[in-house]
């Protein structure tokens, strides 16, 4: 479990709220700082105490294929859990490029949810895809935590191949 930074923005003002509270006699100030804080303290605690049973599993087709060809990323997240999940954000590191960054919806009690996305195939070369993380945070976004999901693939992107005519015969 870790703070945000919206987290740690709201800890921070939390205390200066309640030390000038102290300092200036301010018994709203006070109260405010407290029950941000403690806000903060209840956000933290959810996160570091909820546990994800979840099982993802990620392939993908094809994992050989040639420049400017499709290839996608199938993943699927199945909750083993007798509640459903929050939120989730499913990161996907994949080389040369910002990664993937999927929000999930919450998955209910003992469901399964699909979702893809489409790797890049512009230019040639070994591609590696993970490893992926799920991210779970509290509603309120003043704390997270990451979870490892699945191991790293790599997918092979080799040279386009254009059909040559043959040569006519003389």
């Amino acid at each position: 479990m870790r703070p945000t930074r919206t987290g740690l923005a709201v800890g921070i003002a939390s205390a200066a709220l309640v030390v000038a509270g102290r300092v200036l006699g301010l018994a709203e100030l006070y109260a405010i700082g407290a029950a941000v804080g403690l806000l903060a303290l209840v956000c933290g605690l959810w996160v570091a105490l909820r546990r994800l049973d979840i099982v993802v599993t990620r392939s993908v087709r094809p994992s050989r294929v040639h420049v400017g060809n499709p290839c996608t990323v199938a993943i699927q997240v199945r909750n083993r859990a007798g509640r459903a999940t929050p939120v989730l954000r499913l990161l996907d590191p994949v080389t040369g490029t910002a990664g993937a960054d999927l929000l999930l919806a919450p998955i209910g009690l003992r469901r399964t949810t699909d979702v893809a996305y489409r790797l890049p195939t512009t230019k040639r070369g070994i591609v590696t895809v993970g490893p992926m993380q799920v991210a779970m945070s509290d509603p309120f976004g003043l704390a997270s935590t990451r979870n490892p999901a699945a191991p790293t693939v790599e997918v092979t992107v080799l040279p386009r191949v254009d059909d040559i005519p043959p040569l006519p015969r003389s």
